[in-house]
């Protein structure tokens, strides 16, 4: 893989930062003299040293490197100082975008898979994989939708996919799907990820914090831009705004409505960015409600709409709706009306309450039933862990 790409593993995993410098590159030696290991790949002092000058421009698009001058995109943004950032794609830091376009990795698409055939790029859609009949016998029981979706993980057995090929075994219960989590490659499991999500949650809160004292503080609104850009790097989506004071303002905003359980202004924007910015920035209240989480929740309480809708609780839970992946929807034969949700903020906010009810219950199920806890893990489960196992369901 290219240096861009490893370099991208390694902010992943937390080991070099969103902006860094030639010198976070060469901290792993590698196993020949003057090579240093970046990713999985090795590189020499010399390539780490010129490639991401010679990829690369200044924010402001000047100062082309020389293979940028030649005709190539930009794969870095440079800083001067031996200070760069990854350019994911030459439309990354794009004010806004469209539901359609808002997931860019065309080979991870939430709801299709590109499948190389003989030298072309097709479409082959994912199977539907709810079982109409395990999850109405569970509703006929309790229509408590939070309990359907509790036990129906929990007794469905799970197979992951990758680009539309099986990976990995068989998964029975909620301990050994969180285990099988991945994002974005099969490489990169919970453990990886959920040091990820600590670490941008930490950035994000220290800079609210500093924000509600002094609003102008522009040290901590760029702080918010930063962790909100490692954020979408980490999810794969498009940074919505680069402007860190229009930021930081719109956070604080929304931060203060969501803290305290209501809906945040009408001109507070939302999308697949914006869900996990929050969610990062209100780990125990609000869930990411992103197309493969909401495809979890959805499929799997439409078969038995008409159970759960009676349930005394389902009002809070009536604006869940769908929110659309890249390259449409996956073919799933839905019955119910569900509601649009993406950009929307009472489905957001339902999803939040639905979710940490899922937890709630998940751990009072836990006590007894073995296929409801942890694998070698007596703790509570957060709702960063369910969102992560409805993450991979929703595929």
């Amino acid at each position: 893989m290219a240096l861009h790409d490893e370099i991208l593993r390694e902010i992943l995993s937390g080991r070099v930062p969103f902006r860094f410098k030639i010198r976070d590159l060469k901290r792993t030696p590698g196993k020949v003299a003057g090579r240093y290991m970046v990713g999985r790949g090795e590189y020499s002092e010399k390539a780490i040293n010129t490639i991401p000058r010679n990829h690369s421009v200044r924010p402001d698009g000047s100062e082309p490197g020389d293979y940028v001058q030649k005709g190539k995109e930009p794969a870095f943004l440079w800083y001067g100082g031996g200070e760069f950032e990854l350019v994911l794609d030459h439309s990354h830091y794009l004010q806004d975008v469209t539901p359609e376009d808002e997931e860019f990795d065309p080979s991870e698409g939430d709801n299709e898979s590109l499948v190389l055939a003989h030298g072309r790029v097709v479409r082959r859609p994912l199977p539907i994989k709810v079982d109409r009949d395990r999850v109405l016998r569970i509703a006929r029981q309790e229509p408590d939708p939070a309990v359907v979706i509790v036990r129906y993980i929990a007794e469905q057995p799970f197979q992951a996919n990758y680009r539309g090929q099986p990976i990995g075994s068989l998964k029975s219960g909620w301990g050994e799907r969180l285990l099988g989590y991945f994002w974005p490659e099969p490489d990169h499991n919970w453990l990886n990820s959920s040091k990820a999500v600590n670490g941008f949650s930490v950035q994000i809160q220290r800079a609210i914090v500093a924000l509600e004292a002094d609003p102008r503080n522009t040290a901590a609104a760029q702080e918010v831009l930063n962790a909100f850009k490692r954020v979408c790097l980490w999810g794969g989506v498009r940074l919505p705004e680069s402007n860190p004071f229009a930021l930081s303002t719109e956070v604080l905003r929304c931060y203060k409505a969501l803290s305290q359980g209501g809906e945040p202004p009408l001109n507070c924007r939302l999308n697949s960015a914006w869900t996990k910015l929050y969610a990062f920035a209100i780990p125990d209240k609000c869930v990411i409600y992103d197309s493969r989480v909401a495809a979890a929740i959805t499929s799997i309480l439409d078969p038995v709409i008409q159970l759960v809708s009676g349930f005394p609780d389902w009002r809070s839970y009536a604006d869940l709706g769908t929110i659309p992946g890249r390259g449409g929807s996956r073919p799933r034969s839905l019955n119910w009306n569900w509601r649009k949700g993406y950009g929307v903020w009472a489905s957001q906010i339902a999803a939040n309450r639905l979710c940490n009810r899922v937890v709630t219950e998940l751990n009072r199920q836990s006590v007894a039933r073995p296929d409801c806890r942890k694998i070698d893990d007596s703790t509570l489960w957060t709702l960063r862990e369910v969102e992560a196992v409805l993450f991979m369901e929703g595929y």
